[in-house]
């Protein structure tokens, strides 16, 4: 069962005929991603504040989003799809916030080197009583997120390299 603001990997042909089947894929790959939301907006917020440029993504996903608003007004059940240049543009954005990102902080999740730095600046950044860094208003664990980052990372590629489309639910 898809979960709300989920990615779902979809055949193109399968799109087509008005289903969502991604047929076999790579090991270690899961046909959706759950949470995707939250982790996209969260991670586009680490990389902003890491300084990492995330100005293409943004653009894409706001394209996106017209496109579907747009396809809306004649079918109010309307995905948002995103295509190969799309995939390629958020793959290539999170999987540079998730290596910074992961640099930014220690084992145990707390602030670490120039990356940590700027998490501590941060206003969207707060620390727990150990030191560890949470980002957002959602007190998302700046560790878990960049784990999660790098799961959106090789979900995307694997769409990207099986000429998948992504489907936004």
């Amino acid at each position: 069962m898809a979960h709300r603001h989920s990615l779902l990997l979809t055949a193109p042909e399968a799109y087509q005929a008005g289903h969502l089947d991604p047929g076999p894929l790579p090991a270690g790959v899961p046909p959706e991603f759950s949470d995707a939301a939250a982790v996209v907006s969260a991670g586009l917020l680490l990389g902003e504040i890491l300084g990492v440029d995330t100005a293409d993504a943004v653009q894409t996903l706001e394209v996106a989003t017209r496109a579907t608003a747009l396809r809306r007004e004649t079918d109010e059940d309307a995905e948002r799809l995103l295509f190969d240049d799309d995939l390629t543009v958020l793959r290539d954005t999170f999987d540079a916030i998730a290596a910074v990102a992961a640099s930014a902080v220690d084992a145990d999740g707390r602030p670490a080197g120039r990356a940590g730095d700027r998490l501590v600046q941060s206003e969207h950044v707060s620390l727990d009583e150990d030191g560890r860094a949470f980002i957002g208003t959602r007190r998302i664990r700046v560790a878990d997120l960049a784990d999660r980052i790098s799961d959106l990372v090789r979900f995307l590629d694997a769409a990207a390299r099986n000429g998948l489309l992504v489907v936004t639910r």
